[in-house]
């Protein structure tokens, strides 16, 4: 099969970009309003560890696993950021509202 992508180049694609999203997640600035974002970028990453693009690009094989591991360590990071979100935040409700509006308008 004629893949648009090689698997060497697509899991390079895919450590680029689990670098930078561990970067934001590693560095929150202003948590209440950044999680819902981050809740999305680690969606994206989700949906390129597995779901995305596999019509075009070639299988991952044994590479599979150590993109696995990049997803289940950018989870526990989020998991650890929520847990400092205070109960019932006015302010991370408005930032989760307004990603949804988002979503809703496209």
């Amino acid at each position: 099969m004629n893949y648009l992508i090689n698997a060497s180049d697509y899991k390079n694609l895919v450590e680029k970009i689990y670098t930078l999203i561990k970067h934001e997640v590693s560095n929150p600035q202003d948590i209440e309003a950044q999680y819902p974002k981050l809740v999305i970028m680690y969606e994206f990453f989700r949906l390129l560890r597995g779901e995305a693009f596999v019509d075009i690009r070639e299988p991952l094989g044994e590479g599979q696993s150590e993109i696995q591991r990049m997803e289940d360590e950018i989870f526990t990071m989020l998991e650890d950021i929520k847990s400092k979100i205070p109960q019932g935040s006015d302010k991370a409700k408005f930032h989760y509202d307004n990603m949804i509006s988002l979503g809703l308008r496209l």
